[in-house]
């Protein structure tokens, strides 16, 4: 007994071809439902003989035949599982020929369909059709495409139905081979960087002038950057040490210790302990290295205090034969301690840069080198027997010393610069005054170029 059709359904009662996210949209539409009484009615009475199918030939009853499903006319609708993923419908029905799919099937046999339409046009298997097992519009007009183009548009073929035909135009499409997905150069192994390590070649305290020999102080810190580089992981780390120690030549610390291990650039504070006795300077080294292999040293440099910050004050007036002052040198040791510049000397110059009147070929008088470690008294004056008339003289004054530690010679002492400014004026009642200055200013003397001093010292005496 035949089923009874089932009306005709608009396609906008079919949620069908529609882009979602998961989960597919699960509304059932009435043309399913009547597909489902088709298959009830089929259960409880034998298809008709004379019913058959258009593809093997044989009636609904034999074995071989796939379940038959009816369509709103009546058609028979095949399909055919194993062909597609899990989705809303089941994969459990045989597609043993061609099934018959028209606009309203709902089947795992569309989602076949629809899958080979799209690897058909884009070569993707999922669009622009979404395999969800329904033929709705988009599907049908996908189809009717699909047909034009493989039957040349010959409007019988042109249904938008697949039958035997078309099947067999779909079931030649097949994947074709992956493009070769183009080779990714090989990224170039990053070359292991060498061990690089680097102390500065010159080791010198910050009050060292320029022009003197590398040295630091003892009792006091110098700082010094020590660069690391290609040092890996469990590589035996950098020592620092200071060789040549001993024997006269002085000795150092290192933050501290005798020794410093680093695994990273940093700074490290090197202390003078021992002073360099004179005559062995320049024996003391940084050096760096890893395990027994030397990687990197710096210049020779000695320890030895140097006198810097000179400063006067004043003593007492000189009268009777000679007019002027006498002042209290003094300076200090860049170690903080007076008796290390024990093996230094320092000597004062003097240089006149102008003269007038009075004072005009007088000539000057300098102090030759004296020890450092003593502090002395300078005097500053001129015999009454040449100031008989007015004039005005200007001098110059600057300190150089000597670093017999180092051997290092004529050193300008750090802020030693003096001038000297001597003048005689007419007294109003008669005779004369003499008027003289020493006042700290950055100056240069018989080449020897200095910041000021400290110190200001003003006296007028008559004559």
């Amino acid at each position: 007994m035949k089923s009874k059709g089932v009306a005709p359904q608009h396609d906008d009662e079919l949620i069908v071809d529609a882009r979602s996210a998961a989960p597919y949209a699960t509304r059932r539409d009435p043309l399913g439902a009547a597909l489902a009484r088709a298959v009830d009615q089929r259960d409880g009475n034998a298809a008709a003989p004379d019913e058959q199918h258009t593809a093997c030939g044989h009636t609904c009853g034999c074995t071989s035949c796939s379940t038959l499903s009816r369509a709103t006319s009546g058609t028979p609708v095949l399909a055919r599982a194993g062909t597609a993923v899990a989705g809303p419908c089941a994969d459990v029905e045989q597609r043993p020929h061609p099934a018959l799919l028209l606009k309203g099937s709902t089947h795992s046999a569309v989602r076949e369909a629809q899958r080979k339409l799209n690897l058909h046009k884009t070569g993707d298997t999922n669009a622009p059709l979404v395999p969800d097992c329904m033929f709705g519009p988009l599907t049908d007009g996908a189809v009717r495409e699909f047909q034009k183009e493989k039957f040349g548009g010959d409007p019988k073929q042109v249904d938008g139905k697949i039958g035997p035909k078309t099947w067999e135009k779909l079931d030649a499409i097949v994947p074709g081979p992956v493009p070769p997905v183009p080779p990714v150069p090989p990224v170039p192994p990053v070359p292991p960087v060498a061990l690089a390590v680097t102390v500065p070649d010159h080791i010198r305290g910050s009050a060292s002038p320029a022009s003197m020999k590398d040295r630091i102080p003892p009792r006091k810190d110098t700082t010094v950057q020590v660069d690391i580089a290609g040092l890996k992981s469990g590589d035996p780390p950098i020592t620092l040490k200071v060789e040549g120690t001993g024997g006269g030549n002085g000795t150092v610390t290192i933050d501290g210790a005798n020794t410093k291990s680093m695994k990273a650039s940093g700074t490290v504070k090197l202390r003078g302990v021992a002073q360099t006795d004179v005559g062995k300077g320049g024996a003391l080294k940084l050096v760096a290295r890893q395990g027994a292999t030397q990687v990197a040293t710096s210049s020779g440099f000695t320890v030895s205090s140097i006198p810097e910050n000179y400063s006067d004050t004043f003593v007492s007036l000189l009268t009777g034969a000679r007019r002027g002052f006498v002042v209290q040198d003094g300076w200090k040791s860049d170690s903080g301690t007076f008796a290390d510049l024990d093996k230094t000397e320092i000597s004062e110059r003097v240089e006149e840069t102008k003269a007038t009147g009075c004072f005009v070929g007088l000539g000057s008088q300098n102090s030759d080198y004296l020890p450092g470690n003593v502090l002395t008294q300078d005097t500053h004056s001129s015999a009454t027997s040449t100031l008989t008339s007015t004039g005005e003289r200007i001098a110059q004054q600057t300190c150089m010393f000597k670093d017999n530690r180092s051997g290092s010679v004529d050193i300008p002492m750090t802020n030693s610069g003096y001038e000297l400014v001597r003048e005689v004026t007419v007294r109003p009642a008669g005779g004369f005054n003499f008027h003289i200055t020493k006042n700290g200013k950055k100056t240069t003397a018989k080449g020897i170029a200095s910041d000021a001093a400290a110190g200001s010292i003003d006296k007028t005496q008559r004559v």
